[in-house]
Order: structure tokens, then sequence, then C-alpha cells
């Protein structure tokens, strides 16, 4: 995968499980373009579903759907139900389903 550098994915909490119990790795690497990609773009690719994301990490700190990933880093995917109630007052992006389903449609 010559030009192309990997991003850590880890993935938490029912986002852990739903992807375990497809079979599929809970945490893996994955190429991007030296560009980098969207959150929300890579959240599709790995069949995450939308609605049960309730934040996004990136290289330890909040970040939103539409953050632009880059080969290097590091991020991580937390259902609604982790930390809990108080992801405002916390300072972590609240997600709104709705949202990012808006967002995917737009492209």
């Amino acid at each position: 995968m010559e030009g192309k550098g990997l991003v850590t994915i880890l993935m938490f909490g029912s986002l852990y499980s739903f992807r375990q119990e497809r079979g599929l790795a809970p945490a893996l690497e994955l190429p991007l373009p030296p560009g980098g990609k969207r959150a929300l773009d890579i959240a599709g690719e790995l069949g995450l579903p939308l609605d049960a994301i309730g934040a996004i990490y990136c290289n330890h700190r909040p970040a939103g759907l539409q953050r632009l990933i880059h080969p290097g880093d590091r991020i991580a995917f937390v259902p609604k139900s982790i930390p809990g109630p108080h992801n405002g007052p916390l300072g972590f992006p609240i997600l709104d389903s709705d949202e990012a389903l808006r967002q995917v449609a737009r492209g």
C-alpha cells in the first residue's frame, strides 16, 4: 500500500461488541491516503451504526464526525452510553444521530 499510512482505530463498549459479534476486529489499523479521511467516512467503512456513536477521540482529544483523520493518528469510537449523561459538561462533543445521518447523505 505504497503512499498510504496507517491510522489506529479502537472501539469501546457496545461498538466493540457490535464489531466482535460480526467476527470483525474491534481494534485495527486502517490505511489512509496522505491527505487523510473524515472520521465519518471511517465509521461508515467500518460499518459502525452512526446513531450509536456518542463520541470520537483523535489522539486522546474529543473530535467530531467531520474531523480529518491523518495517517499516524489514533482514534476511538465511543458509544453514547460512555462516558455517561455528562458528555457536554465534561467537554465531550455530543453527536446528534440525526445530524450524523444528514452528514452522511451530504457526503
